[in-house]
């Protein structure tokens, strides 16, 4: 298309290699599958005009990783718009239970293990937590939870948005992801959460610093450490102004940086510094 004077928009949002082969650990590095999805980013990211990223760490990493120009990137952060659809009913929490929610597709670097080693040391607590979703991890995460003879996790399969909704109004305290790696990505379940204003706990990955702050928009603990993680929900749950505050800090940034309009002039400010957009869309 380039050839012909029309530019390429790449929307990448995330490398195929680190997400499949990095994060998810579906292939091993040197195998037929790695390169396959390694040739997939070097090719895309090759022929585009431009290439769309979610985090200025994500664009530095596939910079690195295709061997392109890094002026090629531009970053342009994932939004959610979950506050547009109605909050569906759920079941209700029982009186004095401390609800902790997490939901995703349980990927490796989502930490789900470290969630339910985490409740296994807080199984004499009045701290109840809801998994929602499928995935990669789940067989191995349900069956860890039965073999601890955990009464305090409940597994939720997917759900639609405004169950979702519901499940994420009615918590308390909602987690981001906690497995090691360094996957240079801020989780849209973190967004989905800040969003409706609800304070996130979650461990710290690279990127996560170019919009958020500990103690901010949300708080961090250590990755891979079922006790930093009981011991941070433990301080949360006591802290009640704390959980306030991370949870109006958080809406307001979404607010602010993360709904369509504003992701819509960056994305069109993007464009315009790469050459692709012309006067009139701005």
């Amino acid at each position: 298309a380039e050839r012909l004077g029309v530019p390429v928009v790449f929307d990448a949002f995330t490398s195929q290699y680190q997400a499949m082969v990095v994060a998810r650990r579906l292939a091993p590095p040197r195998s037929p599958r790695a390169a396959y999805h390694y040739l997939l980013d070097w090719l895309s990211c090759r022929l585009a005009s431009v290439v769309l990223m979610a985090t200025a760490a994500h664009a530095d990493y596939l910079a690195r990783l295709t061997r392109l120009p890094r002026k090629k990137f531009a970053v342009v952060y994932a939004g959610c718009d979950l506050q547009d659809f109605p909050a569906a009913a759920v079941p209700p929490k029982p009186a004095g239970v401390f609800s902790v929610h997490f939901h995703g597709h349980y990927s490796p670097f989502h930490g789900a293990d470290v969630i339910v080693r985490a409740a296994s040391l807080m199984a004499a607590e009045p701290v109840r937590f809801t998994l929602i979703g499928r995935g990669q991890e789940h067989p191995r995460v349900a069956a860890l939870a039965r073999e601890l003879k955990l009464a305090n996790v409940e597994f939720v399969g997917d759900v639609d948005y405004p169950t979702l909704r519901g499940y994420l109004e009615r918590a308390d305290l909602c987690l981001g992801v906690f497995g090691a790696g360094d996957r240079p990505v801020i989780p849209h379940k973190v967004v989905e959460a800040m969003a409706v204003g609800k304070p996130v706990l979650t461990a710290r990955l690279p990127g996560m610093g170019e919009l958020l702050a500990d103690r901010q928009q949300v708080a961090f603990c250590r990755a891979d450490d079922p006790q930093d993680l009981a011991e941070a929900i433990r301080r949360l749950r006591a802290d009640a102004p704390l959980r306030q505050r991370l949870g109006e800090q958080g809406r307001r940034l979404v607010a602010e940086r993360l709904v369509p309009a504003a992701i819509g002039r960056t994305l069109l400010a993007a464009l315009w510094e790469h050459g692709v957009a012309s006067a009139r869309m701005l």
